[in-house]
């Protein structure tokens, strides 16, 4: 539990995929990494309050269900299908199922792209620029999912890579 923006969420780490063997781990999104609280502490100072939302590599949805708390219209959160499950779960647990959707989203991938209703008011992502290979995917994904008045918000640790990532 944590409390964030005057409000309290219930954020749990999401376990390994049932279909995977014993030496496998969860995916990178499924622990609450530092920069996600970060965001989620900075929302409460931006407007949200009917805007519409997108979280990009959700993770365990902390950014997202914190702008949904905070009065935002619409609120998808969106990441990996293996991560769809846990997102789920925390959805649940913050009663906010009504208000918040869960979407596989592969960057770059047009069509799950269109698929969410695009544009978005507002572009969530925190701790996402660690893998070079996947920056021009999640580039296409944030042209796809806005226009010029999209307010984007990222953010990051820095770390290897980073700065390849921005390049």
């Amino acid at each position: 539990e944590m409390e964030v923006g005057g409000t309290q969420l219930i954020i749990y780490d999401h376990d390994a995929p049932p279909d995977s063997d014993a030496s496998s781990s969860a995916p990178v999104g499924a622990s609450l990494w530092d920069c996600a609280i970060v965001l989620a502490h900075y929302l409460p100072s931006v407007p949200l309050a009917g805007k519409s939302v997108v979280e990009l590599g959700a993770g365990t949805g902390l950014p997202g269900l914190t702008a949904a708390k905070l009065g935002s219209s619409r609120v998808v959160l969106t990441d990996l299908p293996e991560l769809i499950p846990g997102l789920r779960r925390n959805v649940e647990a913050n009663e906010l199922v009504d208000g918040v959707e869960v979407r596989p989203l592969r960057w770059g991938d047009e069509g799950d792209c269109s698929a969410l209703g695009p544009p978005f008011d507002v572009v969530l992502m925190s701790d996402l620029l660690y893998n070079v290979s996947a920056a021009p995917g999640l580039c296409q994904s944030i042209r796809a999912l806005s226009d010029a008045q999209t307010l984007i918000l990222l953010s990051y640790e820095l770390r290897a890579g980073t700065t390849e990532c921005f390049q």
